[in-house]
């Protein structure tokens, strides 16, 4: 970032955001105490008076100050939402109950409320087409991640185990050829 630059990549968030906010609060006092606040300062090849940056600086601090508040009424709000909608489903869920109790199935077109739904069932082809489409995922799937990684640890420990359990070939007897008669 260059000197002239005045934004950053982004902004501090939660406890440096607190402690940049302590520290604006110390620049603040600290130019009030040691600068006449109509001198003028050059930053950055810019002339600008003590009481413009403080200005800045407090504009920062305030801007900080009514998010944090913000976001807590914004936090009390979702809740008294979340208990609101809950008593308003529960009470909902009662009144179709009777609803239907009093006018039959009528009583959803009339007040505007939402059918149920009919469970589907599925037909035992269906389910066999879906078990065989698992079947073959779960295959091809083993079979990427072996092409990919290579066996797995349980099947190398097996050729493992199953490598040092198996017989050793018995070597022949070592023979010793005649020779031939002339």
């Amino acid at each position: 970032m260059s000197a002239t630059s005045t934004t950053s990549k982004r902004p501090p968030r939660g406890a440096s955001l607190a402690m940049f906010v302590t520290a604006l609060g110390k620049v603040i006092a600290a130019i009030k105490a040691n600068f006449a606040l109509t001198k003028t300062v050059t930053l950055a090849n810019v002339a600008v008076t003590w009481g413009a940056i403080i200005n800045v600086l407090q504009a920062a601090i305030d801007t900080v100050s009514a998010t944090v508040t913000a976001k807590k009424g914004y936090a009390s709000a979702v809740a008294a939402q979340h208990v609101a909608v809950g008593a308003a489903k529960a009470q909902l869920k009662l009144f179709t109950a009777w609803a239907v109790a009093q006018h039959g199935d009528a009583a959803y077109e009339m007040f505007g409320l939402a059918a149920p739904k009919p469970h589907a069932t599925r037909s035992a082809v269906a389910k066999a087409v879906s078990h065989a489409k698992a079947k073959a995922t779960r295959a091809a799937k083993k079979k990427a991640l072996a092409a990919v990684t290579g066996p797995s640890e349980e099947e190398s420990a097996g050729a493992a185990i199953l490598g040092a359990l198996a017989p050793s070939p018995v070597a022949a007897p070592a023979t010793t050829a005649v020779p031939a008669k002339p």
